[in-house]
């Protein structure tokens, strides 16, 4: 049970970016509005974490393929919120 339950957690992590960002694109907006095509990359926003998602999925596969799965996820997880926490 504690199984499903960590990966339920895990693979809910790209749609809970984007709903975490999507309340803050209408001020993300008006801040760079005298940017050229402001709409675009607002809107990129949202696509941005589920595209790389995709995009890492095969090469994360062979990667857990060879090494074992929990130190990688560790790793991963680890990695993932110290570049979210700098950012914040």
């Amino acid at each position: 049970m504690l199984r499903l339950i960590t990966l339920l957690l895990l693979s809910s992590m790209t749609v809970m970016a984007g709903a975490t960002i999507s309340p803050a694109l209408p001020k993300i907006k008006v801040f760079f509005q005298s940017q050229a095509d402001v709409e675009f990359w607002v809107k990129l926003l949202l696509t941005m974490p589920a595209l790389f998602t995709a995009i890492s999925a095969p090469i994360s596969g062979v990667i857990i393929d060879r090494f074992r799965r929990k130190p990688l996820l560790i790793v991963v997880v680890t990695a993932r919120s110290r570049v979210a926490l700098r950012m914040s």
